[in-house]
C-alpha cells in the first residue's frame, strides 16, 4: 500500500511540475501590447454592444486588458487552446468549454477579457425563431485599429465572428443546422 501512495505522490508532483513549465513556456511565447480600460468603460460598451442590462454583466476586476484581435487569433490557432477534454453531456459541455478557455487564456495571455458568457441557441430560419437550448460561449472584448471590439467565440469548435448590434448573430455548424447566438449574461475576471 504505501508503495503505491509513493507512486501516486510521485506522479502528482510530476504532472503539478510539468504544468508549471508548460505554462510558464507558454507565457513567454506570448506578449503583446496591451490597452488599459476600467470597469465602467468596459460595462458601458458592453451595454452598448449587446443590449444587456448593467446587473447581468459581472466584472471581477477593476481594469481590463485588450489585445489587437490578430494576437487573439494567433492565440486561438495555436494547438494549445484545442480541446482538453472530450464533450460530456451534462458533466463537461458547453459552459465548461467557455470557462476553460476564459481561464486559460487569461492564465496564458495575462489579459481578462476573454469572457464567459451564457445564452440561446435558436433556430435563425424558424418563424417565429424556435430556441434549441441553452448555451455557454465566449465573448472577447478586444482592440481592432485602436478601438473596442466585441467577437463571439465558440470554444468547441474555434468558430467566430464580430458581434453584431441588433442582428442575427449566427454561426455555422457541424451539423445540417446553423446557430443564432443569444446572450443572457456575460463575466469577466
Amino acid at each position: 500500500m504505501a508503495t503505491e501512495q509513493q507512486v501516486n505522490s510521485l506522479g502528482s508532483k510530476f504532472s503539478y511540475t510539468s504544468l508549471i513549465w508548460a505554462i510558464n513556456l507558454a507565457q513567454s511565447i506570448y506578449k503583446f501590447t496591451y490597452t488599459t480600460h476600467t470597469a465602467n468603460d468596459i460595462r458601458g460598451f458592453l451595454v452598448a454592444q449587446t443590449g444587456l442590462p448593467a446587473s447581468t454583466i459581472s466584472l471581477a476586476d477593476s481594469g481590463y486588458y485588450t489585445i489587437e484581435w490578430s494576437d487573439w487569433l494567433k492565440f486561438i490557432n495555436d494547438p494549445i487552446t484545442d480541446k482538453v477534454k472530450a464533450y460530456v453531456a451534462d458533466v463537461y459541455d458547453c459552459e465548461n468549454f467557455a470557462f476553460w478557455f476564459t481561464t486559460f487564456s487569461n492564465l496564458i495571455l495575462g489579459t481578462n477579457t476573454g469572457g464567459g458568457s451564457f445564452g440561446g441557441i435558436y433556430d435563425p430560419y424558424s418563424t417565429p425563431q424556435k430556441l434549441l437550448f441553452g448555451h455557454g460561449f465566449n465573448m472577447i472584448i478586444c482592440t481592432e485599429g485602436g478601438k473596442l471590439a466585441l467577437k463571439l467565440f465558440e470554444p468547441q469548435t474555434k468558430q467566430f465572428k464580430n458581434w453584431e448590434v441588433g442582428k442575427d448573430n449566427i454561426l455555422p455548424t457541424q451539423s445540417t443546422q446553423d446557430w443564432k447566438y443569444t446572450c443572457s449574461w456575460l463575466i469577466y475576471f
